[in-house]
């Protein structure tokens, strides 16, 4: 049986390390994955490493807060239907009783106020502009955070001496580019969580970069995009189904009970249908699981090529092309929600990165 090359060219660097570490201070700050033998971080990743964290970070704080708000307004938008629908239909079930025409008035009333606030938080609170500062903050934070791998891994451009001076003059042009949505401050726990270690081997780079984008987040994410799609799918299907229903049942007994209820159906249907839209939960469904495939094949590849031997300059090869691939999906990514939902391009950002 071939031996793993991955395994036994870690069991060599691993030995080389020990041997160095029998006179060395370890000054290294305190990092998640701590490795003996590792020379102390640079000061140019540790700061990069800073922005991306800040920049992941303001990414997340204005996603949820979009998605909050999509929910609340999807859910307005059901509940003013539903309450509208009844404050019609009250009159019909029990009469013209004076309870009942308050009860009915102020449902009418909700259901306005559920409607008017929905409409509002659509048009300013939803505006395509925080969408823009969302997706710019996250693809800044991605450069960023490809910057330091390529720097860690000791790939062009940083290959030579004055890599430091190159990974901070990019990071200037990124701080530049994102003026507008600059990165949030972060404790010092957070600002080396995950950092990669300098210099980084590629099977630390494998292990910590490749393995884990596929592993832990590119096929989750595309799995649970799928789960999304198909809920909401069924939930639009069966609510339309439903108003058929109604109103074949409407068509036949005849009376104004049913007719309401199927406009209401109809329009919790559409709402939902939108909703799902606008998350565009089928099309990163596959465009993750796409890009996990890239990845899977060319590690496969890196594997096939270096089998029981060193290739430099195949470990380098393997760390630009995986680089490429995940930042063709940043950038594939992005250009799919500065799109519409339907497809229709939005203005973009100035700057856009």
């Amino acid at each position: 049986m071939l031996d793993n090359p991955l395994a036994e060219r870690s069991k060599n660097s691993q030995s080389c390390a020990e041997l160095m570490d029998r006179d060395h201070i370890d000054l290294q700050p305190k990092v998640d994955r701590p490795l003996p033998g590792i020379p102390p971080m640079t000061a140019a990743l540790a700061e990069t490493w800073r922005k991306y964290r800040g920049w992941a970070a303001r990414a997340r704080t204005i996603r949820s807060e979009l998605d909050r708000w999509r929910l609340l307004v999807l859910r307005l938008t059901v509940t003013g239907a539903v309450l509208a629908t009844l404050a019609s239909q009250l009159p019909v079930w029990f009469g013209n009783i004076d309870r009942v025409g308050i009860i009915s008035r102020v449902l009418s009333a909700l259901s306005a106020a559920a409607m008017a606030f929905a409409a509002y938080s659509g048009r300013s609170i939803l505006d395509p502009a925080a969408e823009r500062q969302w997706l710019r903050a996250r693809a800044l934070g991605e450069s960023c955070k490809s910057e330091c791998y390529r720097f860690a891994a000791g790939v062009r451009p940083y290959e030579a001496n004055d890599a430091g001076a190159k990974l901070l003059e990019k990071l200037q042009q990124l701080l530049a580019s994102g003026a507008d949505v600059p990165a949030m401050e972060v404790a010092d726990a957070d600002a080396v969580k995950d950092r990669p270690l300098y210099p980084l081997s590629v099977e630390d780079y494998i292990t910590h970069r490749v393995r884990e984008q596929i592993d832990d987040f590119y096929r989750p994410r595309a799995a649970r995009n799928e789960q999304k799609a198909a809920l909401f799918a069924r939930w639009s299907q069966g609510l339309s189904a439903g108003a058929a229903v109604l109103g074949a049942v409407g068509a036949i007994w005849g009376g104004s009970y049913f007719e309401a209820w199927v406009a209401v159906a109809g329009t919790v249907a559409a709402a939902i249908a939108t909703y799902a839209l606008g998350q565009r939960f089928e099309r990163l469904a596959a465009r993750y699981q796409v890009t996990a495939d890239r990845l899977a094949v060319r590690l496969a590849l890196w594997e096939v090529s270096t089998l029981g031997k060193s290739d430099p300059a195949a470990d380098r090869d393997l760390v630009l092309d995986a680089e490429t691939i995940m930042a063709d999906e940043n950038g594939a990514w992005l250009a799919e929600f500065l799109k519409g939902p339907t497809g229709s391009a939005q203005p973009a950002a100035e700057n856009a990165s």
